[in-house]
């Protein structure tokens, strides 16, 4: 089983903001291409493989007043999924995935030594667990790990000076935990669920 696909977007947008005291005109140019497929393969009759991965784009503009930026940005996203079905009623999975939040551009004034433009963020996303279904589906319930590394993260910084925000790329973190859920088909009309997660 496959799909693979192409995204393109070219947009130019031109707005005027009016108040009683004053205009504002802001101009933004925006140009992305997103490449993407994922391939499905059974190595077995019980063990499934998924790879996936898109590869990404993006030239932005901004003018507004005093303030202008340019930003271009290009990312790679690939995904791997392991499934493993030979117990009945029973799926063990693992899974990698990266994923990413585009730059952009700050509304600060040209040439005022401040950071234009921020770069995008990513991380990785680590997951490995079991999902299960009793024959007469009365009993299901799922546990998994994970581990998510973020990198480069985007935060908002407060300048004083000129009392204007900032998005920068700050530094690292890193998120651990279990989850787990359990659901009981008493009736056709009652259930009862429980969950947790730990971090």
């Amino acid at each position: 089983v496959w799909n693979a696909g192409v995204f393109y977007q070219n947009s130019k947008e031109d707005t005027v903001f009016v108040t009683p005291f004053s205009t504002t005109e802001t101009e933004r140019d925006r140009e992305q291409i997103s490449v993407f497929g994922e391939l499905g393969y059974n190595l077995t009759e019980d063990f499934a493989a998924t790879v996936g991965l898109r590869v990404f784009e993006e030239d932005f503009s901004q003018v507004r007043r005093m303030f202008q930026g340019e930003s271009d940005e290009s990312e790679i996203a690939p995904k791997f999924v392991l499934n493993y079905t030979g117990l009945d009623g029973v799926n063990i999975y693992a899974s990698a995935s990266r994923g990413f939040r585009v730059g952009g551009v700050n509304n600060v004034p040209a040439g005022a030594g401040l950071q234009e433009t921020f770069g995008s963020d990513s991380l990785w996303s680590y997951e490995g667990g079991i999902k299960f279904k009793t024959a007469d589906s009365a009993v299901s319930g799922s546990v998994s790990a994970f581990y998510i590394d973020w990198s480069d993260i985007q935060l908002f910084e407060f300048n004083p000076a000129l009392g204007v925000s900032l998005v920068i790329n700050a530094g690292a973190a890193s998120i651990k935990g279990i989850e787990g859920e359990l659901n009981f088909n008493i009736t056709d009309t009652l259930s009862i669920c429980a969950n947790g997660s730990l971090l």
